[in-house]
Parts: structure tokens; C-alpha cells; sequence
């Protein structure tokens, strides 16, 4: 009953959690009256509130449950420039603020101003306002708050979350200061046209003075950086309020960057080498287009974005001398990165800007080639890098990384250097056609200039449609001047270091980026291999390179997915039904010093030993997300090798030990050395075999989710002696099965002796692992079924040991009555008693001994 309104409680907690998760963002900012240090409402002679002189200073408090801020505000920033509020770059008072979010915030937030003058002097005017103003701010139709804040009110650009600033008076008052006050019943007060007003900001889109204007008309003001537009603001009314202006409509007014941009843009251009006092020359343009961008905190309009690309592409177009404008160029490019991705993307759309730009950087590197003053540069931004060198036809490394200065650099060398890398492209000698060859190197931190509608659009040369994909890597370009780098018989090989990718399910490849097309494609490039979080493709032409994580799924790889977690699940429940089974089996072994001594016995002991090795080492440290260190992980991969080598030579010593009992039945046969010589091969063979591999590096290159070593190590370390044994295994397992059934055909009837040689395969098969088998035949359309065999009958190995080999064994099984017969003898009182109940289990034991070899355990049956 406890658990049933514990369970209930549970789901009525989560419904009132998802209720408030999906609740609109709601943001109030109200007015409280000032207090003074007597806890006393200040009173006095005030000023005019909202008039510029007036020194009254507003403290903005920001309110998350028990967790506040408060920063303090001048009534001219606030109410007549019309700034966003917000905590970025101030002084925090009274407690700090800060709230981590797991997912876009949707709550209620609570903001307070409280007005104070900043003169010796109390204010009774200022009590009033406290008391009849009420300031709303509504983020209701913007975008809630994103999942990637971690301090609210210092949140990061690019967020969109702004607050627009609505004054509303008390029930009764009216009036832009609300200081005058009617009756609802009265008609002749109420007014009918609002004061007025100046609002705006100048470093925006302009601050306009709107005249007084009548009750549900609207006040018209030409744009102030393009005059052909207006602003427009509507004057309305509230029955108890009076009028109030409403918001202004800046939609169709450019900004101030904007009208700079364009002014810029209207500049003709003159040559490097001609110029004259009507025109500029491409150097002083792109330096002045610098400035503009520099003087704003950011680009905020497609416009912007547009006419940046169109100086970007007029600049490269009548320039000669790159030397002048790269340094300038990739400066303006940096800065257009870092703008929001949507804007970007309504920018491409309308004007193709992106386009032009990548077009430009091309066309810079072209320029670059013939410019004896630009064949070694290297330019360094924070979300773009440009590096230029003449190398001789050798293989050449182009590599990048992030310097101390956490800017991004590319470099170009005839050494590879991985150390820090964030990606690398590998020209082969091969590839180039001249003696020496300049080569051009771009690097970018995000795709934001390669999407297609605000998407990564993808499409692999196996399929007809597009899909979206995630940037898994930076984006790495690279370009040879004067030879095109295509159709190449010795391909390039481009590696990335995996980031931007958390708890995605998909699959990685390299593409390239299609200029024509406006897509990223993978004709041509093939993926190779992925180690240590790095993934190794070869392609067969020189572009803009990706590493795209592919998210979409069709309903083969969903199959896939699904059948793939069912095996994990079996395999772990058998790998822990497995390890009991084991562990039973070595009780018993240890437990019972007459069974120790046959050599079947000794034989099984070491092979649970090591099976059970195998088995905890696996599940304890197999997932490499459990690992807390790559040296870890490397150990985990060894010990792994080891155990699973030695487990299939104990099987190999467990095959001769049955040939030799069955088959040949050799006359002078010593157990001892037997058991010697065994050891040495079962324990010894495995570790020079790990030796070798360490030696060579191979528990250094495994794979980036699992610890098991890969590739070559794996096929000749472990595969090919794994299959010597099991092919040796199987003529032995078929050889024996032979014997037995010839020596028992005629001893028994038909059922019978099928039933048995059933039991007797079945023992053999899991003592010499033949169900490793499975493995193999996991293959092409029946791989499914294979692979859910093999996982079941391995995973259950050391079970059916402990069931065929133990508890099936009716001389164990004798030893535990004896066991258990002596234990309750000791208890016993009646000494008498005790010796009658021990002779019957001594001949019980007799009995059991003298049917022993009817048994169907062939390690016992051996001698």
C-alpha cells in the first residue's frame, strides 16, 4: 500500500512539473516603494520623473524563486532609450544570481525597480510613482529562455530573448507620469491624446520624439538611417488607465550599422594601381567596413549581413594585391561566424551571401598564388584561420589546432603533427604536378556558412533524397593554385577529432561541400576507420572538408539499433548467470580434495578460473565510458586478450585430454607432467602473444567505445589462434563423438542412445567452445539469428559447465550428502545414530561410485 501512493505521488509530482514546463515565459516587472534605513517611506520635494534632467536612478532587481540580483538603472536609459534590461557586464548587488538550466527555461521570472534620487534630499514624488506605476515587461511571443544559459541576466549574445518595456498607471491615473488621477465615473477628466514621448536608441535604429498624438490615431516618423521608411506608433486607450502609447513599429527601419554599410557600399572602387579622389582603393574599404562592424556589439540583420558580403566581394574582385586586404577580409569574415545562424541563413536566401562569401576566400587564394608577398602568410582569428606556403612535391601535412590564445591556426609542413590536432588533410607527393606548389589553407569553427536553410543538408552517393546531418568537426578546406585537385589515383587523407556531438545516435562520414549544388556530398571520399575519438577518411579531390554525424535513421539501421541493445542485454544476464555458474564450479573443486586429484577435474578448474577471469573483467571495465583514464582502458584491453586466449587454450588442453582417454587410451600416460606441460602452454602461449602485441603498440589503438584492441592486432593476435583452436577443437569434438557412438551403438536401444550421445556433444561442445561457431555465420541475411545463438550459448558457457559438469555429477553430488551427513551428525546427541547414518551414506557413496561410469559427464568418466 506504501509503494502504490509513493508510485501515485510520483505521478502527480511529474504532471505539476510538466504543467510548469510548459507554461509561457511571463516576465513582470513591477515598482516598490522605497524605504529608508528606518524602515520609514521617504517624503520631500521631488523632480519631474521623465524629464532628462531629473537625477532619479531605478534599482532593477531580477527574481528566480528564493534566487535574486539587482543592478541599478537611470530613468533616461531605461524609459527613453528603450534598452534592453539585462545583467551583462554590471555590478550584481545583494546576492548573486545564478541558475543553471538542463532545458529551455519556461517559468515565471519576476523583475522589481524601485526608484530612488540620488540627491541628499527625500522625494514625496518619488513615493507617489512607487506607488502608482506599474512597468510589465512580456517576453510571451520571444523564444523562452535557451537550455545553454547558466547565469540568468549574464546570458550569452545570441540568445534573443528581449524585453520591451511597457509603462501602465494604476487604476484612477493617467498620463505619461501618470500623476494625474480621475474617477471612473467622470467623464471630464478623461483625456484623449497621448503627451509627448521620445524613444529609441541611437546606436540602433535611432531615438524619435512622437508629438502628442489623438486616442486611436498613429503617429508617423520618417526612418532615420533610410528616410524612404518609417517608424510608426499607435496612440490607444483603457477605460481606468486613459490613453498610452503603444510599442513602435521599427520593423521597416535599417540601423545604424546598416546605414553606414550601405553608404560604404555606394563608394566606387579603384584600382590597386589607379586611383583618384572620387574613388577608394580596396584596402581603405575593407579597413573602413572593419570599423563600422567593430563599432557595433554585433550584426543583427540580414541586411548587414548582405552588404558586408557584397564589400567582401567587390574588394577580392578589383584588388591585386592580397597582402593588403586578406588580413582585413578574413577580420570581417570572423566577425560574420559569430552572427546567429538564422540570420546567416536568411541572408543566403535572399541575397546568396554565403556563396559569395566562400566564393571571395577562393578567390583570395587564387589572388594569394600570384602575390609574391603572400606565398608564407598565416592569419589567425578566433572562428577562422588562413595559412599559405610553398611546398616541394613531398607528402604535405596541412593541420589544425587551437593556440594559447584559444584562436584558430593552421599549419602547413612536411611533418605531421598530431598533437592537439583538430583536424588534418595528407596530400601525397604523388598528387602534386610541379616541383613546387603553393598551397592555400582555410579552417572554420562552424558550418554556419554552409547550410541550406538553417540546416546541414546532406546526401550520400548511395541515395536519391537529402537529409540533415550534425558538424561533428571543424570544417578544414584546402586549395593547390594552378592545379585542380581532382580525380586523384593517390587519395588524400583527411582526419577530425570528433566534437559537437552529445548523445546522438547515427554514424559518421566525411563530406565536402557542394559550391553548385549548396549541399555537403560524399562522392569521392570513403570513410576508413574511427580510434580515439578521431575519424580517418580518404578522398580523391581537394576541397572543403566536414566530419557531418548523420542522425537519421531509416527502418534498417532502427532494426538494427533495437536488435543490437537485446543482444546487450542478453549478453550481460548470461555473462552474470555465466559467473555464478563459474564460481559454483570452483566452490565445489575446492571444497572436495578427492575431486581435485583427477586430471579432468584439474583441467576444469583452470578453465572456470580463467572463463571467470574473462568475465569480470568484461563487465567491469569493457565500457569505456566507465574508465576513468586512456592508460585504463589500455590495461582493461590487455587483460581482456589475455583471459580470452588462455580460456581457449585450457579448451584446446581439455580436447587433448579427451582424445587421449577416448582414442588413442595410451598405456604409459603420467597426469602429472600432463598437467605440467599444459600450464605452460595454456598460461605461457597467451603471454607471449600479449608481449608481442604490447611491444607493438597495440593496446595504444583501440576502439573509442569499448577497450578491445582493433584492426590488425585483433585479426592476427586474436582471431587467427582463437581459429586454430577452434578448427583443431572440432576434428577432436567429431573424432570422440565417432569412438563413443561405435563402442555404445550396440549397448543400448536407439532413443536411449540418441538421448545420450545428445548429452555427451552438447558436454564437449561447451568444454571446447565450439559454440564460438555461431560467430562465424553471422552473416548477410540470417546474421540476426546467428548472432543471438552466439551470444546466448556463450554468454551461458560457464552455466552449462556448472549444470553438466557439477550439478549433474553423481559423484559431487555424493560428496555433499556425505558433507551434509557429517554436519548433522555433529549436532547429534545420539552418537549411535550418528555411525548408522554415516555407514548408509558411505554406501550410497559406494553405490554411486560402482554406476559411475553410466554417467554422462566425460571429464569424470576419464581416467
Amino acid at each position: 500500500m506504501f509503494y502504490g501512493w509513493r508510485s501515485l505521488l510520483f505521478v502527480l509530482l511529474y504532471l505539476f512539473s510538466l504543467q510548469s514546463v510548459l507554461t509561457k515565459v511571463t516576465v513582470e516587472l513591477l515598482l516598490r516603494n522605497y524605504e529608508n534605513k528606518n524602515s520609514k517611506k521617504a517624503s520631500g520635494v521631488g523632480c519631474d520623473l521623465f524629464k532628462l534632467s531629473c537625477d532619479v536612478k531605478f534599482i532593477i532587481c531580477i527574481k528566480l524563486g528564493k534566487l535574486s540580483a539587482c543592478i541599478n538603472k537611470s530613468s533616461t536609459k531605461v524609459f527613453r532609450q528603450a534598452k534592453a534590461i539585462n545583467f551583462d557586464n554590471e555590478n550584481l548587488v545583494d546576492k548573486q544570481f545564478t541558475r543553471s538550466f538542463t532545458e529551455p527555461y519556461k517559468g515565471i521570472i519576476s523583475l522589481f525597480i524601485e526608484a530612488r534620487d540620488k540627491d541628499i534630499f527625500s522625494d514625496q514624488l518619488i513615493d507617489e510613482y512607487n506607488s502608482v506605476l506599474n512597468i510589465a515587461i512580456s517576453s510571451e511571443s520571444t523564444q523562452p529562455i535557451p537550455y545553454n544559459v547558466t547565469q540568468l541576466g549574464k546570458y550569452k549574445s545570441g540568445s534573443n530573448l528581449q524585453y520591451s518595456v511597457k509603462v501602465y498607471c494604476s487604476q484612477g491615473y493617467y498620463g505619461n507620469d501618470c500623476t494625474s488621477y480621475c474617477d471612473k465615473t467622470s467623464e471630464l477628466c478623461n483625456p484623449d491624446s497621448c503627451k509627448e514621448d521620445i524613444f529609441g536608441d541611437d546606436s540602433f535604429k535611432g531615438i524619435y520624439r512622437f508629438n502628442e498624438t489623438q486616442v486611436n490615431m498613429t503617429n508617423i516618423i520618417p526612418c532615420k538611417y533610410n528616410e524612404v521608411a518609417n517608424v510608426t506608433r499607435k496612440c490607444t486607450s483603457m477605460l481606468g488607465t486613459g490613453p498610452y502609447w503603444m510599442d513602435p513599429d521599427f520593423e521597416a527601419c535599417d540601423t545604424a550599422t546598416t546605414k553606414k554599410l550601405n553608404d560604404l557600399n555606394k563608394i566606387p572602387l579603384c584600382n590597386d594601381e589607379l586611383g583618384n579622389s572620387s574613388c577608394w582603393f580596396p584596402d581603405k574599404i575593407i579597413q573602413k567596413a572593419n570599423e563600422i562592424v567593430d563599432s557595433s556589439s554585433l550584426i543583427t540583420t540580414q541586411q548587414e549581413v548582405s552588404l558586408v558580403s557584397r564589400i567582401i566581394n567587390e574588394v577580392v574582385l578589383n584588388s591585386t594585391s592580397a597582402e593588403k586586404i586578406s588580413s582585413g577580409m578574413l577580420n570581417l569574415v570572423d566577425k560574420l561566424l559569430e552572427v546567429n545562424s538564422s540570420i546567416l541563413s536568411e541572408a543566403q536566401t535572399i541575397t546568396n551571401s554565403s556563396r559569395n562569401i566562400l566564393s571571395s576566400l577562393d578567390l583570395l587564394a587564387v589572388l594569394m598564388a600570384g602575390d609574391p608577398n603572400t606565398t608564407d602568410l598565416d592569419i589567425t582569428k578566433s572562428n577562422i584561420a588562413l595559412n599559405g606556403r610553398i611546398v616541394s612535391n613531398s607528402n604535405t601535412y596541412i593541420t589544425t589546432f587551437q593556440n594559447h590564445e584559444k584562436q584558430m591556426q593552421v599549419v602547413i609542413s612536411n611533418e605531421e603533427k598530431s598533437r592537439g590536432m583538430l583536424a588534418s588533410i595528407l596530400i601525397p607527393g604523388s598528387s602534386f604536378s610541379n616541383t613546387n606548389n603553393s598551397i592555400y589553407s582555410i579552417v572554420y569553427t562552424n558550418p554556419n556558412l554552409f547550410t541550406t536553410n538553417n540546416s546541414l543538408v546532406i546526401k550520400k552517393s548511395s541515395e536519391n533524397s537529402t537529409k540533415t546531418g550534425v558538424a561533428a568537426s571543424i570544417i578544414l578546406s584546402a586549395t593547390v593554385a594552378n592545379q585542380m585537385m581532382v580525380n586523384l589515383k593517390s587519395p588524400v587523407l583527411v582526419k577530425f577529432k570528433i566534437i559537437n556531438v552529445n548523445n546522438l545516435t547515427g554514424k559518421y562520414d566525411c563530406y565536402f561541400w557542394n559550391f553548385t549544388l549548396d549541399y555537403w556530398s560524399n562522392v569521392g571520399c570513403r570513410f576508413v576507420s574511427k580510434n580515439n575519438f578521431t575519424v580517418t577518411c580518404e578522398c580523391d579531390h581537394l576541397t572543403n572538408f566536414a566530419l557531418i554525424f548523420d542522425v537519421s535513421q531509416d527502418e534498417k539501421t532502427t532494426i538494427q539499433m533495437i536488435g543490437n541493445k537485446a543482444s546487450d542485454r542478453i549478453s550481460l544476464i548470461g555473462c552474470a548467470v555465466s559467473l555464478v555458474g563459474l564460481f559454483l564450479t570452483a566452490l565445489n573443486l575446492v571444497l572436495f580434495k578427492k575431486l581435485r586429484q583427477k586430471l579432468p577435474m584439474k583441467i576444469l578448474f583452470c578453465l572456470s578460473m580463467s572463463l571467470m577471469a574473462m568475465l569480470i573483467v568484461f563487465l567491469s571495465g569493457v565500457n569505456r565510458g566507465s574508465l576513468s583514464s586512456i592508460f585504463s582502458c589500455h590495461l582493461v584491453a590487455g587483460l581482456l586478450h589475455y583471459f580470452v586466449l588462455t580460456s581457449f587454450c585450457w579448451t584446446a588442453v581439455e580436447g587433448l585430454n579427451l582424445y587421449i582417454n577416448f582414442v588413442t587410451i595410451f598405456k604409459k600416460y603420467s597426469p602429472n607432467k600432463f598437467m605440467l606441460f599444459s600450464s605452460i602452454f595454456a598460461w605461457g602461449f597467451p603471454l607471449i602473444i600479449i608481449i608481442i602485441t604490447a611491444s607493438l603498440g597495440g593496446y595504444s589503438d583501440v576502439d573509442a567505445k569499448v577497450c578491445i584492441i582493433r584492426h590488425y592486432y585483433f585479426y592476427y593476435g586474436l582471431l587467427t589462434p582463437v581459429a586454430v583452436i577452434l578448427l583443431v577443437n572440432f576434428f577432436t569434438f567429431c573424432i570422440v563423438m565417432k569412438k563413443i557412438n561405435a563402442s555404445n551403438f550396440k549397448k543400448s536401444v536407439h532413443y536411449k542412445h540418441t538421448l545420450y550421445s545428445s548429452r555427451i556433444a552438447f558436454s564437449c561442445s561447451t568444454l571446447l567452445g565450439l559454440s564460438w561457431v555461431f560467430g562465424i555465420f553471422a552473416l548477410n541475411k540470417v546474421a540476426r539469428h546467428f548472432q543471438i545463438l552466439f551470444v546466448i550459448f556463450n554468454s551461458l558457457q560457464g552455466f552449462f559447465i556448472f549444470v553438466f559438469y557439477i550439478a549433474r555429477n553423481p559423484e559431487i553430488q555424493s560428496e555433499w550428502r556425505l558433507l551434509l551427513n557429517k554436519l548433522i551428525v555433529r549436532d547429534k546427541k545420539n552418537h549411535k545414530m550418528g555411525i548408522k547414518n554415516k555407514g548408509y551414506v558411505s554406501d550410497t557413496s559406494k553405490n554411486a561410485s560402482e554406476n559411475f561410469s553410466n554417467l554422462t559427464d566425460l571429464s569424470v568418466t576419464s581416467k
